[in-house]
């Protein structure tokens, strides 16, 4: 089947069962498909992102190659990050940003007669995307971490996912019960990473700039 021929599929089987209980979902053989074969969906496209002012710590806001918005994911990242070195990773800031062992970006994506769904990208310090293993990036069915709340403009973070929320039932919910080892794997390119602070070296960005001064 083609990739469009596919989301709609998809879009099928979440229609399908959006209004089921967990257990429903990690029962379905369709949706086990999908899942195993989620990455399929996602966003392979972006070859820079460059980050936009005003600053928000905990989302900043980039732009890829193609004009499209993505947040990076400062707290989420630490499901792609070895256990134990999230806080060193997120404590690394500024022109150390650079130094994090990863670092997660989220873009909304429409499927066919679906809205909600996030694409993922997870950037290891190399600037290759991280798309096998354990800490492997993944698309997402339902609207992921900072996106779960972005206005478009300013992202405002809700931590909570609770139980009943589709990125839960779709996403999280499958993830623990299947593991990765399921998941089949695309290549990526390389990314390249412009941070404000770069931008500024460049004389692109005043450090005003950062919190919308003018």
């Amino acid at each position: 089947m083609s990739l469009i021929d596919d989301q709609r599929a998809l879009v099928k089987c979440l229609k399908r069962l959006i209004h089921q209980p967990v257990s429903t979902v990690l029962r379905d053989k369709e949706f086990q498909r999908f899942h195993a074969d989620r990455n399929r969906f996602n966003d392979y496209q972006v070859t820079k992102l460059v980050e936009q002012p005003p600053y928000y710590p905990r989302a900043p806001i980039y732009k890829d190659n193609l004009g499209r918005t993505w947040v990076e994911e400062t707290i989420g990242v630490k499901y792609h990050v070895p256990a134990g070195e999230w806080l060193d990773n997120l404590l690394l800031y500024g022109k150390r940003k650079k130094e994090r062992f990863s670092r997660k970006f989220l873009l909304d994506t429409s499927l066919p007669g679906y809205s909600g769904a996030t694409s993922e990208m997870v950037v290891a310090r190399s600037g290759q995307r991280i798309v096998s293993g354990e800490l492997m990036e993944t698309f997402n069915f339902g609207e992921a971490g900072a996106l779960s709340s972005f206005s478009g403009v300013v992202p405002i973070i809700h931590t909570k996912v609770t139980e009943a929320g589709l990125h839960y039932k779709f996403d999280i919910a499958p993830h623990e019960e299947f593991g990765h080892a399921r998941y089949k794997c695309y290549p990526a390119g390389p990314v390249t990473i412009v941070d404000l602070s770069d931008l500024i070296d460049q004389a692109v960005v005043r450090v005003g700039d950062l919190w919308g001064g003018k």
